[in-house]
């Protein structure tokens, strides 16, 4: 017989150590289970039975706090986002339109029922409509319409307006 190195027999050993419990494990179940419990159990001077909770002592919950402050952090899902940053005040945005961009192209119709044109928009007296300037688009009211004029109010400004008919027409 041939001598075995030292290291060779304990990792021998170890080996069918393991196969044993394996096979154990597989052919009685219920052992295996039993040893398991067994081990799982705590004992009494264990950590696990020292750390257990009293039975009759209140659980303590803290109050969770955020700091929802714009200029110190952002979001964490959206760091790019503008959303929340500062709001500026706002600011009124009508456009109130110059007089020099409303004209009065025409007057039409009988005495008692006329239309005035403005800006190629077609207005009764007591109508309102949207007039098309160059910057857009303002609301106007007409209020009278007269032989050679009209007068308007526009929406934004508190005044009223005189629009009067060119020369030649």
């Amino acid at each position: 017989m041939t001598k075995m190195p030292m290291k060779n027999l304990k990792q021998s050993i170890q080996l069918l150590g393991i196969q044993i419990v394996l096979l154990t494990a597989v052919a009685h179940p219920a052992a295996y289970s039993a040893i398991a419990k067994a081990n799982a159990a705590p004992k009494p001077n264990s950590a696990a039975a020292t750390n257990a909770a009293p039975a009759e002592a209140e659980p303590i919950v803290q109050k969770s706090v955020f700091d929802d402050n714009l200029k110190k952090g952002k979001d964490p899902f959206f760091p790019k986002s503008a959303r929340r940053a500062e709001k500026l005040p706002a600011v009124d945005t009508k456009v109130t339109a110059p007089l020099i961009q409303l004209s009065l192209k025409g007057i039409s119709g009988p005495a008692n029922r006329r239309f005035a044109l403005i800006n190629n928009q077609p207005l009764a007296a007591g109508e309102t409509a949207y007039v098309r300037i160059a910057t857009g688009q303002v609301k106007v009211h007409c209020l009278e319409i007269r032989e050679n004029s009209v007068i308007i109010s526009v929406e934004g400004d508190t005044e009223q307006k005189e629009l009067r008919l060119r020369e030649g027409l």
